[in-house]
């Protein structure tokens, strides 16, 4: 039997700009993640919501020092 992977959402929450990156609120991913926690935090759950902010915006949220839930909402679906 295979890992059960639960789908995410993360949303960026408010305005910022920094290190040249524009987040803006509501821009959001879908991902996938086996974690059955946040995965804000675990260090795996934070690469996924990077790789996914990547392919879709083409934006880095660790540079842009916003990879917290201050700065995204993170929602199971």
């Amino acid at each position: 039997m295979g890992v059960l992977h639960r789908l995410y959402r993360a949303e960026v929450r408010s305005r910022r700009i920094v290190n040249g990156i524009r987040l803006e609120p509501g821009m959001q991913v879908e991902f996938q993640s086996p974690n059955f926690n946040n995965p804000l935090m675990t260090s795996e759950g934070r690469q996924t919501i990077e790789d996914a902010f990547m392919r879709r915006y083409g934006i880095s949220i660790m540079r842009a020092n916003a990879m917290s839930i201050v700065y995204l909402k993170v929602e199971q679906l």
